[in-house]
């Protein structure tokens, strides 16, 4: 790996870093199932409900925008357009697991969407990388 794709490797983790404390910032850690698990065996994440600031667009999307660009950031460090689509439908994945688990997060046909749209753009990429 070059020393630009290690960088974008490294912000990329810390934006998705970031949007999971933003995500328990904003709804709370009382509904989530991996907190729940960890409680279990030791008492170590505080209970709270989260705090609701600003408008419905902070609270419902942003922690998305924040992950799928930096999602995308760390995937641009990466050439194979295989990477590419096992990231988006491992996303996918774990999106529809949480409609089935609502401890795992909230399930948001939108996100489901734009993965999907991202996966009919990979082979315009290769396309325009041959040209």
């Amino acid at each position: 790996m070059s020393k630009n794709e290690r960088l974008k490797m490294l912000v990329g983790v810390i934006l998705i870093v970031s949007a999971i404390f933003l995500y328990i910032l904003l709804h709370g850690t009382r509904g989530l199932l991996l907190v729940g698990i960890i409680n279990s065996k030791i008492k170590i994440i505080p209970l709270f409900d989260g705090t609701k600031i600003g408008s419905g667009f902070i609270n419902c999307y942003l922690v998305d925008a924040l992950w799928i660009f930096s999602f995308n950031y760390m995937l641009s460090a990466f050439k194979s357009a295989a990477c590419h689509i096992l990231a988006m439908l491992t996303a996918c994945a774990l999106e529809f697991l949480q409609l089935v688990a609502k401890g795992f997060g909230t399930f948001d046909f939108f996100d489901i969407l734009i993965y999907l749209l991202y996966l009919g753009y990979i082979p315009c990429l290769r396309i325009k990388s041959e040209t």
